[in-house]
């Protein structure tokens, strides 16, 4: 009997510890928790009012280094505990979030971003699952690649990265690619005509002439966004040099977290359907170190009871035009 009642405990004790190490184990509960994120459950926030999280505190051009080295399947999953080695705690702003719906319609030139409605190319209200994505992911493209030369004229595009995403949004304030990172993946992508498309070969040769490329990214939910809505701030409220630092993680993502200003203007887009995409600048080669990016970040919202989880493709692009002056982009006559 008692043999038994110790083989109970012992198989008791082993699931507890695996249900309590799985969450954490695929990246879904935050390593780093800042005292603020403790009393957040505490502190009555308006409905208008959210919080953001931010690194306010971090010095200049950090790098993050991994022992094991890069791992496919770490990438953004492995973040939270590589971000640990920033040894800074990150910082949760209450802000205030204009509503798009409400809104004048920003623009690529003014705010650095805008958001459209589209025309899905993948069928008539398909289900997008992690299994089945592929037969998605070129359409996708082709459409993200149209939306973006048909808002800014592009001469041609080419895909930096297309990531579904289906769970574990990052919540936390960021652009995608440092001007390190974009000069480092042009630089690359440049160094060969072997395999390339035409439209990739069109693409080499203006940036070899020097013209004018910008990344941009296109985000689209692939179901109604119910929870973990996207937020974005204006770039005519940020200081692109003092307001953000660059991070670079494992050498191979470069990218940049930003502090929080009580001038920063924030939007978000309630009830975000499949057929609405946001267009966003994150590099722009133009401005001066080419440092000109929309931050953005996920947020802990929602307006339904047991909201399903966040659903999203997003496709990074870089674009490149025949002329460094495009009447639908930012002139980077003034700063902030």
């Amino acid at each position: 009997m008692h043999s038994v009642l110790q083989s109970s405990f012992a198989s008791s004790f082993i699931v507890a510890f695996w249900l309590c190490s799985l969450p954490q184990f695929l990246g879904v509960i935050p390593s780093i928790i800042s005292p603020r994120l403790l009393d957040s459950t505490v502190i009555d926030i308006p409905e208008n009012l959210v919080e953001l999280k931010f690194y306010d505190q971090l010095s200049d051009h950090v790098s993050i280094k991994s022992e094991s080295g890069w791992n496919f399947w770490k990438d953004w999953r492995g973040l939270n505990k590589d971000l640990e080695k920033l040894q800074v705690a990150p910082f949760l702003h209450v802000i205030k979030l204009q509503d798009l719906r409400k809104s004048k319609m920003p623009t690529l030139k003014d705010d650095g971003f805008t958001w459209i409605t589209r025309r899905s190319t993948s069928g008539k209200n398909p289900t997008i699952t992690p299994y089945n994505r592929f037969w998605y992911e070129d359409r996708l493209i082709r459409e993200a690649q149209t939306i973006v030369k048909d808002l800014t004229g592009a001469a041609a595009t080419v895909v930096q990265k297309a990531e579904f995403r289906f769970n574990s949004p990052i919540d936390l304030v960021h652009s995608d690619v440092s001007p390190e990172g974009a000069k480092a993946f042009v630089e690359a992508f440049t160094q060969s005509f072997f395999y390339k498309t035409k439209e990739e070969r069109k693409f080499i040769n203006l940036i070899k002439e020097g013209k004018r490329y910008v990344f941009i990214n296109i985000w689209m939910p692939l179901e109604t966004v119910e929870r973990d809505p996207l937020a974005l701030c204006s770039t005519s409220s940020v200081n692109q040099a003092e307001d953000s630092k660059d991070v670079n993680i494992r050498d191979v993502e470069r990218v940049r977290y930003w502090k929080h200003t009580d001038k920063q203007k924030w939007y978000y887009l309630p009830d975000q359907t499949r057929d609405e995409a946001f267009v966003f600048i994150q590099h722009d080669s133009k401005a001066k170190d080419g440092r000109f990016a929309v931050p953005h970040t996920s947020f802990k919202y929602h307006r339904v009871e047991n909201p399903k989880p966040r659903k999203s493709f997003e496709l990074k692009l870089v674009a490149v035009f025949n002329s460094d002056k495009v009447a639908s982009l930012p002139d980077h006559a003034r700063s902030p």
